[in-house]
């Protein structure tokens, strides 16, 4: 054998020894994408530290995306980004962590087989009654109100807060991290609020309250019901003024 061939024979021999290291690397796994965990196919994998997600299935992601050659633009309803695709067992990938990161959200590893991407809360404003709350990525409201103490509440189940890039907060509001999955915003008020409008599922999440009326006619004191005035005769010197009454019976009479 030639030197040339001994050459290419290790090169060979070297590829097929690193082929089990890289499929080892390649693992199958799933992707929770904020409040709910879609269905991917082909799967998403990861490989190192950094997750793939299929091209073909970026819809389940909410996304749309335009492929050329060897590049793809993958897009959501507020911003858009071009990502190298990676051939794997003859299917298109692109990176989701660089997607989600691109779109101002957090991706980080929840455990060895699971991807978990979250929503960044981006602003906080509360005026006239009403709040608005916006995040990078469509998240999970429930809102409520309590009245000891008078509050509203809105839980934000998909969401994070990112220290390095706290949310712009206009207005009395209080917010934190509840639970690693959601975020509590809180608006404390005067008195017992009656809820209004709340959001659904989405990035843009507004709601608003008006203060409770009370019962009409509760803690009222029934009027008094005068038919007429008799005027009578006079006796020794007075007069005597009748006043008919329609009311509740009196419980006690004071002279």
């Amino acid at each position: 054998m030639t030197f040339d061939g001994q050459k290419r024979m290790a090169v060979y021999v070297g590829a097929f020894a690193v082929l089990p290291a890289l499929l080892a690397a390649t693992d199958a796994v799933k992707v929770r994408f904020t409040f709910y965990e879609p269905s991917l196919t082909p799967v998403a994998i990861r490989i190192g530290d950094e997750c793939f997600f299929p091209v073909e299935a970026a819809s389940r992601l909410g996304w749309s995306v335009t492929q050329r050659g060897d590049r793809v633009t993958v897009r959501d309803a507020a911003a858009e980004t071009t990502l190298p695709i990676r051939r794997i067992g003859g299917a298109a990938y692109a990176s989701l962590s660089k997607a989600v990161q691109a779109f101002g959200a957090v991706g980080t590893w929840k455990n060895a087989g699971t991807f978990e991407v979250l929503a960044a809360v981006k602003s906080i404003v509360v005026a006239q009654g009403q709040i608005t709350v916006e995040t990078s990525l469509p998240v999970q409201p429930n809102t409520f109100v309590l009245d000891a103490p008078p509050r509203l509440v809105m839980d934000l189940r998909g969401a994070v807060l990112t220290p390095s890039n706290p949310p712009k907060v206009e207005g009395a509001v209080r917010y934190s991290q509840f639970q690693p999955d959601i975020v509590r915003v809180v608006v404390d008020l005067s008195t017992a609020p009656r809820l209004a409008a709340k959001p659904s599922t989405g990035r843009s999440l507004v709601a608003s309250w008006s203060s409770a009326s009370p019962v009409a006619g509760a803690g009222r004191a029934r009027p008094l019901q005068v038919k007429s005035v008799e005027l009578a005769a006079e006796t020794d010197g007075e007069t005597i003024l009748r006043i008919p009454y329609q009311g509740p019976r009196p419980t006690q009479i004071t002279t």
